[in-house]
């Protein structure tokens, strides 16, 4: 672990352990949470928003169709990633392939 990637955190401290190592500390849990009026706006405003999405879901006859397309879309985002994995993969292997046929030669 790098103490370096904690120095500022406000989750918690490093401190040395008494084996050579890093431990990383946690402040007590919960933090403290500082409520000032544009954060109080905010959840209002998303309070109400989930009101309303919650009411219209309520005067559906299938309320799933207000998620369907959500899931899809993350259903579609899952295969790209795994496609992009898949070419990566490729072109890594053809790689390799190209290295050994080289210092065949």
């Amino acid at each position: 672990m790098n103490p370096e990637d904690f120095e500022s955190s406000w989750a918690g401290r490093c401190v040395k352990i008494p084996a050579g190592y890093w431990a990383f500390i946690p402040h007590p849990l919960p933090p403290a949470i500082s409520y000032d009026t544009s954060l109080i706006r905010l959840l209002s405003e998303a309070d109400r928003l989930l009101g309303e999405l919650s009411g219209t879901g309520r005067l559906l006859a299938n309320p799933y169709l207000l998620i369907a397309p959500y899931v899809r879309r993350e259903a579609e985002e899952v295969v790209e990633e795994q496609a992009q994995a898949f070419e990566d993969y490729k072109d890594y292997l053809i790689q390799v392939w190209d290295q050994k046929e080289k210092e065949k030669v």
